[in-house]
């Protein structure tokens, strides 16, 4: 997508990886910022607390602190500059939006126990028509195994899900592109 908006901002940070290192004016965390806390928040509970089968409130407020606070080392060393008492008001912020995500999450887990097992951070890649290659990086993918089905989950924090007519006509279609290639994936292990 990040292509199809600007072909050059896409290779310079996708290819190259160059990265705006210059701090906003301001003290909060940035949009980037919080995003990349999330994720990995969201990395951390799913692949090194099996966040899957937290199903007790207490115990997923419990796991997620651990998250929270791992996460949050991270940040403060390559991110923030600011006041630690402002980064901690804005860390519950993100923690209260991360539990009720967590718990809405939860319920559909309970609605659909077939998806059992989860991967996160998966890299994936393909190729276009006309040979431009690409990679990404799916946030997460549940799998039921039992019905040969699969989940792909993309994080974002303060956006909008992309609009069926989006995705439809391409104008939207990272989603797409990360179903086709865990798709792909499954089939050549089945062909295996």
């Amino acid at each position: 997508e990040l292509y199809k908006q600007c072909p050059f901002r896409a290779f310079a940070e996708r290819v190259l990886r160059i990265e705006d290192k210059v701090q906003e004016s301001s003290l909060d965390l940035s949009r980037l910022e919080e995003g990349s806390f999330v994720h990995k928040v969201l990395e951390l509970y799913y692949r090194d607390h099996n966040g899957r089968n937290v199903l007790d409130p207490e115990e997923r407020a419990r796991v997620l602190d651990l998250c929270v606070e791992q996460a949050a080392g991270k940040i403060r060393i390559e991110y923030y500059k600011g006041n630690e008492r402002l980064f901690e008001a804005q860390l519950a912020r993100l923690r209260g939006l991360l539990l009720n995500f967590l718990q809405l999450d939860g319920e559909q887990y309970a609605r659909f126990p077939f998806f059992s097992s989860v991967e996160v951070e998966k890299e994936v890649g393909g190729e276009l028509e006309g040979g431009l290659r690409w990679r990404g990086k799916i946030d997460r993918v549940d799998y039921d195994e039992a019905n040969r089905r699969f989940l792909v989950t993309d994080y974002k924090i303060g956006a909008s899900p992309p609009a069926n007519a989006d995705v439809n006509e391409l104008k939207r279609f990272q989603l797409q592109l990360y179903v086709d290639a865990v798709e792909a994936e499954r089939q050549g292990d089945r062909k295996s």
